[in-house]
């Protein structure tokens, strides 16, 4: 089975996840099987945004970490969910903070990727949806940076909860990047 940071049209393009594998290593060695990857990606989801200067949300603990990871998986669960194109076209702003990945060569330089805003590169902000002004939702959050914090925020705390594990349904791994043996 292929992970998330696996499967094909992420392959190399997702990254900082050597930063989860240190805090999942600390809070292992002060307390074994307590806190899961699930956990502190959501926390780490949030923290990363509020650092760049955008909203803070509150994130639900207690979650299990999954025993499959699948991009069909993630699909079914989207669309079972309370989610709709609003919060598609919201949660498109991860993108912005990662990096696009260019199909051509760049020679001279060490990578092969390019902000997605060319504004405010290092910030977190609407200026992405300036840059590619289309109708409805995404005019709206270009003209209104309130609105479109307010909705990410709402639909970050949506997808967070898109079928939380607890319990029995799955386990707190050791190690973020393998199910426990």
């Amino acid at each position: 089975m292929t992970s998330e940071k696996l499967a094909g049209l992420n392959l190399n393009s997702l990254r900082g996840f050597e930063v989860i594998d240190k805090i999942k290593f600390l809070l292992e060695e002060e307390c074994p099987i307590t806190v899961s990857c699930a956990d502190i990606l959501a926390m780490a989801a949030r923290d990363a945004v509020e650092l760049r200067g955008g909203p803070r949300w509150e994130v639900l603990l207690g979650r299990k970490d999954s025993l499959e990871s699948s991009f069909e998986v993630f699909i079914d669960n989207f669309k079972q969910q309370d989610l709709d194109i609003e919060d598609l076209v919201t949660l498109l702003v991860i993108m912005y903070l990662n990096l696009a990945v260019l199909i051509c060569p760049v020679e001279g330089r060490d990578n092969k990727f390019a902000p997605l805003d060319f504004q405010t590169t290092k910030r977190f902000d609407n200026h992405y949806f300036t840059n590619i002004l289309k109708e409805g939702l995404v005019r709206a959050y270009a003209s209104n940076e309130k609105l479109f914090f307010a909705s990410f925020a709402k639909s970050m705390i949506k997808m967070g909860n898109i079928n939380v594990l607890t319990g029995s349904e799955g386990e707190i791994r050791r190690n973020c990047r393998f199910v426990n043996a």
